[in-house]
């Protein structure tokens, strides 16, 4: 069959979600992938705060003093004893992070398993993919790494560069170097923001296919991909930027629909957790460990339940977007074109019937 635009492959990925998600609804399956859909990264992401979100320190600022005094004076003396936990917790946490990611690469596997074959096997796909899974993991780190090193690259060589340091100590008489210098830094910021998401996209659209397909390194799914982008680059530019309107449009609604059903949800549990503070008080509670526990712990089972609302609402688009990739791909692909579905063809118009054949001879 002819390769599909990136318009054309809208329609049969809508198709398929619609006959993967609702024919017939499967409350199960639609579970396991809210996991793997949370796993992935696919929930409609958000700033932990906006910019310049300060600590409320109370008080008056005196003198010369930052919003850090406020650390100061709660540590005081027990600085150097308190470092060996903080490190230990940053350490933690980095370690964590990276799990999350190896996590994220094998589940990213799961997805494009889950929505090609028309299920969601979580332990066997775990098994399957866990090697490839940690092909991807490496680049993943790789990447990241890369695109740090980048990034420092552009915003601290300008600063450390001689006329940067000039111009940082005496910026009313360097005006125009500081100008031109903001100007070529934010695009330089700008190209590498472009070119890393450029790079995930085709990583997690085009490479992660080719590789559970043949089962190859990520090394080689690059190959694969350079290859299958010859002479069709104005084909996956108007890919792209169909999934950049596709994902702004769907971002925007999900984010709304988010919104309401968590006003409806937050409205009944604030209201029980009032009269549970009520009722506390009046029984003669105070703020304990025991108490505190027992918040700690309704905290954290309202933010799971929170979280898995979430997921559960994101699985539509995790399922649109890989399909959507896949049907754009596997038109191009012919090993992953034969595992799909396309719309068949319609029948041809009466102008266009073959002539009928003769009949016959009587023997």
């Amino acid at each position: 069959m002819a390769p599909l635009s990136g318009v054309e492959a809208i329609s049969p990925a809508l198709e398929e979600t619609k006959r993967q998600l609702v024919k017939p609804f499967r409350w199960g399956r639609w579970t396991r992938l809210a996991v793997v859909s949370f796993l992935t990264g696919e929930l409609a992401g958000g700033s932990w705060g906006p910019p310049g979100f300060k600590f409320p320190i109370g008080g008056e600022r005196r003198g010369k003093g930052s919003d850090w005094d406020w650390l100061g004076r709660v540590l005081g003396d027990r600085f150097w004893e308190f470092l060996p936990l903080i490190i230990a917790g940053a350490l933690a946490l980095l370690l964590l992070f990276v799990f999350l990611i190896y996590v994220s690469s094998v589940f990213r596997f799961i997805l494009f398993d889950s929505v090609l074959h028309n299920r969601c096997e979580l332990a066997a796909g775990w098994r399957n993919y866990k090697r490839l899974g940690g092909s991807y993991f490496l680049w993943q780190i790789c990447f990241g790494m890369a695109t740090l090193a980048a990034f420092a690259l552009v915003i601290l060589v300008p600063i450390l560069s001689p006329w940067g340091r000039e111009a940082v100590k005496e910026p009313g008489q360097h005006l125009v170097i500081i100008i031109l210098g903001v100007t070529l830094m934010v695009f330089a910021v700008l190209s590498v923001m472009v070119l890393s998401g450029l790079a995930s996209l085709f990583a997690r659209d085009f490479v992660v296919p080719f590789m559970a397909i043949e089962g190859v390194g990520v090394a080689e799914g690059w190959r694969r991909l350079f290859h299958s982008l010859a002479g069709q680059k104005s084909a996956y530019a108007i890919y792209v930027l169909m999934k950049m309107v596709l994902a702004l449009g769907a971002g925007i609604a999900y984010a709304l629909i988010d919104i309401a059903v968590l006003i409806v949800l937050l409205i009944p549990i604030l209201l029980i957790g009032l009269v549970a503070v009520h009722l506390g008080q009046a029984a003669g509670l105070t703020w304990n460990p025991a108490t505190i526990g027992i918040v700690v712990l309704a905290g954290g089972f309202l933010v799971s339940g929170l979280l898995f609302v979430m997921a559960m609402l994101s699985v539509p688009l995790a399922v649109f977007f890989q399909a959507y990739a896949l049907y754009f791909l596997g038109s191009r692909y012919p090993q992953l074109g034969e595992k799909l579905t396309f719309p068949a063809l319609g029948p041809p118009s009466p102008g266009t019937l073959p002539p009928t054949a003769a009949p016959l001879p009587a023997s």
